[in-house]
């Protein structure tokens, strides 16, 4: 028998009384987003809803084209977007109706924009999601039989007491009752997307739940603004419980930093340009995270960026934590040391700051000789700047605007900066001689040298004409 709809049909009763720069991507726009919004969005894509998730972050006003090596073999992909702040979102757009969730499809020869326009404001993706795709846990705190009454948690069986609800992405509440597990999907009231109440609906053939942060007006007392707090009644319980969001500090990560100078550490993922935490750490001291670190990336920079392993590893290495286990105050302690690195300058000449793109913009270039040809150039010779990210990615943007993507890796040189084009991925630009290269000395090839972290020379192919890039500031 189900016996959530008479507890639905109750709430209604008094219902009715009262959310990583354009990515560098592929060479042939097969699918691409466009964010007219008025602040950065980040796209959700994946095969599925639960396996190998990628993400697009977009500013506004500029465009993110799918990698086509994104694509799984069915060719389709399903996406929904979020703005950073989580107030604005596809994913409750189709919240009621099936399929939930929209999909892309690469057609051959056939290109496809998306474009992403405002929709009205909301707070449901805020209490269901971490970010744009992490669950939320929410535990039973206390409990009341009347609405207005006294809390009942002390004469509640310990069983009982046991609740949770996990809130998933797909749109599911997986739900506890403190001796058994039900996974159950979930939808919204109907009502405004632009309404204050939250009123979630979840159920199958056993019993139901609804969590809101509303109870007005059954209990003019029953009210949170707080987004870790929620009410839930269960089936026909009479009883309705307090959640609050759970924070996992079980597990905790402490970076003690041995260099001898101020380091930050960036926690993030490796396609998204918004790192999901910072850790500024004084010259050999500590700094604790929580387990947010168990599925992200992280790297680390002096602060005057002379140090570091983010020129040392692969975007692939910075998932890699090695650590010694520990048990501090009865929470588990994964510590971390970094020790000092050689003195390089990569970062300097990738990255404005932490983990943000530099620009390089083409200025003039040379032959073999040191003589500048610049004036010769035709017009699709003369590239208008290169942009290098913190990913391992950049991208050529032409006369035409064309953008083609390379990734790129870092040379260990000790006598100059050095960085060319990876096998992995090579656009048709640099295909044409299956070689680029940027650096601060040409001497044994042409007379050109700078010393100056603002300023660079590329070759496309191996040989000249050689291009003078300047760091757009």
């Amino acid at each position: 028998m189900k016996v959530l709809p008479v507890f639905i049909a109750a709430l209604c009763l008094f219902t009715a009384c009262t959310k990583p720069t354009t990515t560098p991507v592929s060479d042939v726009p097969i699918v691409s987003f466009t964010n007219k919004l008025d602040r950065n969005v980040v796209v959700r894509l994946a095969d599925s809803f639960v396996n190998d998730p990628f993400y697009l972050t977009i500013h506004p006003n500029e465009r993110a084209v799918v990698p086509v090596t994104r694509f799984p073999k069915s060719k389709t992909l399903t996406y929904y977007w979020a703005t950073e702040d989580l107030s604005m979102s596809s994913w409750y757009l189709r919240e009621n109706a099936f399929p939930r969730y929209t999909s892309v499809t690469v057609v051959d020869g056939k290109g496809e924009d998306i474009v992403i326009t405002p929709v009205s404001e909301t707070n449901k993706l805020l209490y269901c999601l971490e970010g744009i795709d992490g669950p939320t846990n929410w535990t039973a705190v206390d409990a009341f039989k009347d609405f207005g009454g006294a809390s009942i948690w002390d004469k509640l069986p310990v069983s009982s007491r046991n609740r949770t609800v996990r809130l998933t992405h797909t749109k599911h509440a997986v739900y506890n009752d403190g001796t058994a597990t039900a996974t159950m999907p979930y939808t919204f009231a109907e009502e405004s997307n632009s309404s204050s109440r939250f009123m979630l609906f979840a159920n199958n053939d056993k019993t139901g739940i609804v969590m809101t942060n509303d109870l007005r007006p059954l209990s003019y007392t029953r009210y949170s603004a707080s987004l870790d707090t929620l009410f839930m009644k269960v089936g026909m319980d009479d009883a309705y419980y307090v959640m609050v969001r759970g924070r996992d500090n079980s597990i905790q990560y402490r970076f003690v930093n041995k260099t001898g100078v101020p380091i930050t550490v960036r926690i993030g993922d490796t396609t998204n340009e918004q790192a999901y935490k910072y850790l500024s750490i004084a010259a050999n001291g500590s700094a604790y995270t929580d387990a947010v670190l168990h599925d992200a990336a992280w790297y680390w920079m002096a602060d005057d960026f002379s140090m570091g392993d983010w020129y040392l590893k692969t975007p692939a290495q910075w998932m890699v934590k090695p650590y010694i286990v520990k048990t501090e105050g009865g929470k588990t302690v994964r510590e971390i040391s970094i020790s000092p690195a050689r003195n390089r300058n990569d970062a300097r000449y990738c990255l404005n700051g932490m983990d943000a793109f530099t620009q390089w913009n083409f200025v003039n270039a040379f032959d073999a000789n040191g003589s500048s040809v610049w004036a010769s150039l035709s017009p699709d010779k003369k590239f208008q700047r290169v942009i290098l990210r913190f990913n391992r990615m950049g991208s050529i943007m032409g006369a035409s605007s064309h953008e083609s993507g390379f990734e790129y890796e870092l040379v260990d040189s000790t006598a100059a900066f050095v960085l060319k084009n990876t096998p992995n991925y090579i656009s048709p630009v640099v295909k044409a001689g299956n070689y680029l290269r940027m650096t601060n000395d040409l001497r044994g090839t042409a007379p050109l040298y700078t010393t100056s972290t603002d300023t660079l020379y590329l070759s496309l192919g191996g040989g000249a004409p050689y291009y003078l890039l300047v760091k757009q500031r």
